[in-house]
């Protein structure tokens, strides 16, 4: 048997990352009997993106100098997750989705972060199994909510928004103690500098004087070669307790319209159905389903702040 090696991900490894990914999860997709199993191949800069986010968690198995497995990890201070996580169609059933798994999930430990997830397909039965079988703790069910924003969004009143892109100060010296307060672990000041460095987004602030009221990191490139331009994704938002659907919608498509987006998604926890029921109500529509689960630790529902996360 061909001896597999693990090793970190390098940023020339990416290109054929890329084409495992997409001929792996198509695979998967086809044997679901997903109507249109074939997926389009990934922007090379979402890649970069992602490799350069936590680069010492990102690994590859390789056989015979060819890639058969990749695995993504994200460590944002005491929060980290794991994803994409891939095997060649011909190389599973041999333990090397499990390797891949444990080694970025130590590494995510070695960085600190107490809390290690990740989110798949609720419709897809190997996943399910797979994760379950590796003692993964399910979580909550996630859905994507879907508005348009219209051309010219303005609220004439609204509070005073600043993205990180144009005055990095308050996030520097005001996001971390926000983040605390809320009961947010996730360290989202370093997901403001990434989202800057690479061009991939905007990272904003609701402030009232010199204090945090709302924040929000925006995705503002598409994943996929096929996506249209003009989709903004939030990657996270965080605010007060209680923060009702009128005032999260204006907040999100402000950030949204000054950032150029057309379209706007964002994640909910069904823990959160008054929220995700309201914003219902609002016009906004579903158009996505995740489950999300727990390697090592876990989340508290109602922990005194509002959360909106993604983890993929």
């Amino acid at each position: 048997m061909t001896a597999t090696i693990l090793r970190l991900m390098r940023v020339e490894d990416l290109p054929g990352v890329n084409a495992l990914l997409i001929r792996a999860f198509s695979t998967a997709r086809r044997d679901e009997g997903f109507s249109c199993p074939a997926l389009a191949l990934c922007r090379m800069e979402f890649l970069r993106f992602y490799q350069q986010d936590t680069p010492g968690s990102c690994w590859v198995a390789e056989a015979e100098g060819r890639l058969c497995g990749v695995v993504f990890g994200h460590g944002w201070g005491r929060a980290g997750w794991i994803g994409p996580l891939a095997v060649s169609p011909e190389c599973q059933k041999r333990g090397l989705g499990r390797a891949l798994l444990e080694r970025c999930t130590d590494e995510l430990r070695g960085l600190g972060c107490r809390l290690v997830g990740l989110e798949t397909d609720p419709a897809s039965l190997n996943n399910l199994a797979f994760y379950s079988v590796l003692g993964c703790t399910p979580g909550p069910l996630l859905v994507d909510l879907v508005h348009e924003i219209e051309p010219g969004w303005v609220v004439e009143t609204e509070p005073l928004l600043i993205s990180y892109g144009q005055e990095p100060a308050p996030f520097e010296s005001h996001l971390p103690a926000f983040l605390e307060a809320n009961g947010v672990e996730a360290d989202y000041l370093h997901l403001a500098r990434l989202l800057q460095q690479h061009r991939f987004g905007e990272s904003w602030l609701e402030m009232e004087g010199d204090q945090v009221r709302l924040f929000a990191a925006l995705q503002i490139i598409p994943v996929s070669v096929q996506e249209r331009a003009g989709v903004g994704r939030i990657m996270a938002v965080v605010g007060p307790g209680g923060t009702g659907a009128d005032r999260l919608e204006a907040f999100i498509h402000s950030a949204a319209a000054r950032s150029g987006c057309s379209h706007v998604v964002v994640r909910l926890s069904t823990w959160q159905m008054g929220l995700l029921a309201a914003l219902l109500r609002r016009g906004w529509r579903l158009i996505n389903s995740h489950l999300r689960f727990y390697i090592t630790g876990g989340e508290k529902r109602g922990n005194g702040g509002m959360h909106l996360n993604k983890w993929d």
